[in-house]
Parts: C-alpha cells; structure tokens; sequence
C-alpha cells in the first residue's frame, strides 16, 4: 500500500506546483504589462517645466575662494583648478532625481524634458564629487577647517559620497564633536545606497576612535 500513498502524493505535488508556477507566470506578466504601460504612457506626457523647488540649491561662500597664490604656498596647485570648476559648477542648474527612473521623470516633466534633466544632473554629480576631491586635496594639505566647510557644503546638497560622511566625521572626531557626528550619523541612515551598511559601520568606527579600512 505504501507505493500507491507514495504516488498519489507526488501527484499532488504535481498539482501544487503547476498551480504555484501557474500563479507565478500570472503575476510576472501582469507586472510585464504594467511596465510597458507605463512607459507607453510616460511617452505621451505634454512638457512640464521644473518648479523652482526642483533644483539643487548651492551655499558655497565666497570667502572660500582662494587665489592661486594660496595653493602655491600649500604646495597643492592643482586643487586651484577643483576650486574654480566647482564654484564654476555651483552658479549651474543642478537637481537630483535619482531615486526616479526614467519613466518616472517622463511622467512628472514629459520626454521633452528628459535631455535638460540629464544635464542638470550630470551637473549635480560633478559638484558633488568635485567638493569631495577638493577637501580631500585641501585635508591632505594641512587645511582642515577649509575641507570642512566643502564637505559640509556636500552634505547640505544630499551628497551619497560616502567619503564625503567619513572624512567629516574624522574632522569632527579630532575636535570631538561628537553630536556633529551623531547628526552624520542619522543622515546618512536616510541614503538610499548600496554601501550604507558599510558606511554606517564606518562612521561608528571613527565615533569610537577606530581606524576605518
């Protein structure tokens, strides 16, 4: 008797995944066709320009601009050019749309606007990364108060430059300042990044006095 229990319950397990693979295969093409609706439908989306709320709004001070004398005496004339591009960058339209994908931007602004929006992105990501580069260039030099207030500058535009976070943090540290790092700490639980995890952990390294890898 036990062969034919045997059979009828691989007969309905049979059943179970047919009906499981059936279900399944039903849920993925809906979720094909919602896609491709959505996308048909973002392409039809009349032009709508930004709101001034859209755009990245800059604070770099001009007491931060330095001539190319100063960079001479800190034997750092390269970090002259980072200084001029990213004020340069900083009079740019910049907004930050990535956590919207494409089809999201077309639905909010229209296809016609989808090239400006690279632009001012494109625009946004390179002032990030240069404020970065040029504290980093300036904390290597010996200036830290200036680094600082770059890298500050890069928090108060939504950077997710993870060497922005812990190098403050390290600046903050040798100050001990430590609820400056405590406030580091919670924006940077908000970002949207593969490497939060690991930033995280970093930054409660350096709170602790522990070097980071």
């Amino acid at each position: 008797m036990a062969f034919p229990i045997f059979f009828v319950w691989f007969i309905i397990g049979i059943f179970i995944f047919r009906h499981h693979l059936k279900k399944g295969s039903k849920i993925e093409d809906a979720a094909h066709d919602a896609f491709w609706k959505r996308e048909a439908s973002s392409l039809v989306v009349r032009k709508r320009d930004l709101n001034p709320s859209d755009y990245i709004q800059t604070s770099l001070s001009s007491n931060l601009k330095m001539d190319s004398a100063f960079f001479d005496k800190i034997q750092a004339p390269d970090l002259y050019r980072q200084q001029k591009y990213v004020f340069d960058l900083s009079q740019k339209p910049m907004v930050n749309f990535q956590d919207l994908d494409n089809a999201d931007i077309r639905l909010q602004f229209g296809t016609a606007t989808i090239t400006t929006i690279e632009a001012y992105e494109n625009n946004y990501v390179q002032y990030i990364k240069t404020l970065h580069s040029l504290a980093k260039g300036l904390f290597a030099a010996g200036q830290e108060d200036l680094a600082r207030q770059y890298l500050e500058e890069g928090l108060t535009v939504g950077t997710d430059i993870s060497g922005n976070y812990t190098l403050l943090a390290t600046i903050y540290k040798r100050h001990q300042q430590e609820d400056a790092i405590a406030h580091l700490y919670e924006i940077a639980k908000n970002l949207n990044t593969l490497t939060k995890t690991k930033l995280l952990k970093e930054l409660d390294q350096i709170k602790q006095g522990k070097e980071t890898n």
